[in-house]
C-alpha cells in the first residue's frame, strides 16, 4: 500500500475511530488522540505489509486496541496497580 491509498483510507475511518477511542478514555480527548497518532504511526509503519483479508478498518481498530491496552497498561503502573493476569 503507498502513501496516498493508506491516507485516503485514514481519512474514511478517522472519524469513527476518533469516537471509539474518545468513549474509550471516558472523554478524555487529549489521551484519546495520543492513542490515535500513536496508532496510525505504527499502521503507517506496518501499511507495506498490510493484506486485505478482513478489511484495512479491522485491521486499524485492531492497531488501536492494541494502543489503547499498552497505554492502560502504562497507566496502571505509573499509579502503582499491578495489571490482572486474567
Amino acid at each position: 500500500m503507498n502513501r496516498e491509498q493508506f491516507t485516503f483510507l485514514v481519512r474514511k475511518e478517522l472519524s469513527g475511530l476518533r469516537r471509539f477511542l474518545l468513549a474509550a478514555c471516558s472523554g478524555n480527548d487529549q489521551e484519546a488522540d495520543d492513542i490515535a497518532q500513536e496508532a496510525l504511526l505504527k499502521a503507517y509503519t506496518a501499511s507495506a505489509d498490510f493484506e486485505d483479508d478482513g478489511g484495512f478498518s479491522r485491521w486499524l481498530y485492531r492497531i488501536a486496541c492494541n494502543c489503547l491496552a499498552d497505554h492502560q497498561r502504562k497507566d496502571s503502573v505509573r499509579a502503582g496497580i499491578a495489571p490482572s493476569m486474567a
